[in-house]
């Protein structure tokens, strides 16, 4: 889990450095920790959660990534048009990952290391 609060930032925040050959790993990255996020989640929901719960839980952590996307397609969309490229709207997620997922996927962390095993 901790590699995938500290990859994700890792991976966006050059964005505004890509050129053509140079984002190829990096969108590989990207469609890496976008697979990782679920199996990192289930492996925490099945720790943390009791059985009558879990499906409960991963139902909530599935919509909120559904909420999320459509927020960062609502803002990425103006930031896209405005400099015409991709490329700092790939800056502006690693920012925001940075502020939020690094934080977010230690806490996430710590919190599953105090849990019992369900």
């Amino acid at each position: 889990m901790w590699l995938f609060a500290v990859a994700t930032p890792l991976v966006f925040l050059p964005g505004t450095f890509f050129n053509k050959y140079l984002i190829v790993p990096f969108v590989l990255a990207m469609m890496w920790l976008g697979s990782a996020r679920w199996v990192l989640l289930g492996k925490y929901t099945n720790k943390v959660f009791t059985s009558k719960n879990r499906a409960t839980a991963i139902s909530a952590l599935s919509m909120m990534v559904g909420i999320l996307y459509i927020a960062i397609m609502a803002i990425g969309g103006p930031v896209m048009e405005y400099y015409q490229s991709v490329l700092p709207l790939l800056t502006l997620l690693g920012v925001v990952s940075l502020v939020v997922v690094l934080p977010l996927g230690l806490r996430v962390i710590a919190h599953a290391e105090r849990s019992p095993n369900r």
